[in-house]
């Protein structure tokens, strides 16, 4: 088994909006599942997801990524920001999670359905080949601050609940730090470093399965049984960190 998943989002609209994107493929022995997904997630508006079995079409550049789909209308870059470096924050016997922050704080530009859209954005992928099923953890976090003053970035992962296979890790432009990651309904903790959050605004709140199918949830019973019961809170705001005004999206994964 490999799953290969690109994750993109950008803040529009000053701030009120965000658009995130989902391009994957699931490899089960000679059977390979392509998957895409759009999510815009205006404020005051409901939430609007389209989904594709068609991954599209990636080309990445020294310092940027270009994703086109057709199926989706969408075509988007992600060029600058931060880069993590590749990591490796598991392996086992049975396979390994592999992650890689390419574009943290990156300029976006963004053509959907004829319409144009620019702010700064995040871009991700994830490299794993350890079961679905097999995952070393119970409850995830994720998340990225953007600066709206200058280019400072920063992106978190922490899980936990399993025992010795807990991980709490915090990037940076030019560093990389263990500490705890606390989330509170007004703060985010980062080790000794906070981030306010103001006006708080909902993505989802959903099982995985309405998430990844969406309307199409009925052909949840083809997912992995460890995937159904999964919760997903994923958020969007504003964010003040060290007297810093700044964009968030986090969220929390909890496997029930």
């Amino acid at each position: 088994m490999r799953l290969l998943k690109y994750y993109f989002d950008c803040h529009v609209e000053d701030g009120e909006a965000v658009i995130i994107g989902y391009s994957a493929s699931l490899k089960l022995g000679i059977i390979t599942i392509p998957y895409s997904c759009i999510i815009y997630k205006k404020k005051s508006e409901p939430l609007f997801q389209k989904q594709s079995l068609f991954r599209g079409n990636m080309t990445e550049g020294k310092r940027s990524i270009l994703w086109e789909n057709s199926k989706l209308s969408f075509e988007g870059t992600w060029e600058g920001g931060t880069d993590t470096g590749a990591q490796e924050l598991f392996f086992s016997k049975n396979g390994y999670i592999k992650w890689h922050c390419t574009n943290n704080g990156a300029d976006v530009k963004i053509n959907w359905n004829g319409k144009e859209y620019s702010g700064k954005g995040y871009a991700e992928y994830v490299d794993v080949t350890l079961p679905l099923w097999k995952l070393p953890f119970t409850e995830l976090k994720w998340g990225r601050w953007i600066s709206d003053t200058d280019n400072e970035a920063v992106t978190w992962i922490s899980w936990s609940g399993i025992k010795n296979e807990n991980i709490s890790r915090i990037w940076g432009e030019n560093y990389t730090e263990n500490s705890e990651i606390i989330y509170t309904d007004d703060e985010i903790r980062l080790g000794n470093r906070k981030i306010e959050i103001r006006n708080k605004k909902s993505i989802r709140d959903e099982i995985v399965s309405r998430s990844i199918l969406g309307r199409k949830d009925i052909f949840s019973f083809l997912l992995p049984k460890k995937l159904r019961n999964i919760d997903e809170k994923k958020y969007f705001s504003e964010g003040i960190m060290d007297g810093k005004k700044g964009k968030i999206l986090y969220e929390e994964v909890i496997w029930k």
